[in-house]
């Protein structure tokens, strides 16, 4: 979650107390100050600038345009499935 309110960062640390460990790693809560981590999670060119990626603001949603992506995964690290097994898979 990226940009929470004052309430929402207490709700999110009492939250993340009676959480088990494997699920508090997968909440992750960002402030203005940390775009860098937030770059391991979501690309800047698919986040909007304000939200400090690169992708335009959207003022039209239909039909849906998602931004040029630039960047590529390390499907290895991140546990996923390679794209050309997944491809293979699907036809």
């Amino acid at each position: 979650m990226l940009n929470l309110s004052w309430f929402q960062t207490a709700a999110a640390n009492i939250l993340k107390r009676v959480l088990d460990p494997v699920s508090q790693a997968r909440l992750c809560f960002f402030n203005n100050q940390t775009p860098a981590e937030v770059d391991e999670f979501i690309f800047p060119s698919q986040r909007p600038v304000d939200y400090g990626g690169t992708a335009p603001k959207v003022t039209v949603y239909w039909p849906p345009i998602m931004p040029v992506q630039t960047e590529t995964l390390d499907e290895e690290a991140l546990g996923m499935i390679p794209s050309s097994d997944y491809n293979n898979f699907i036809n």
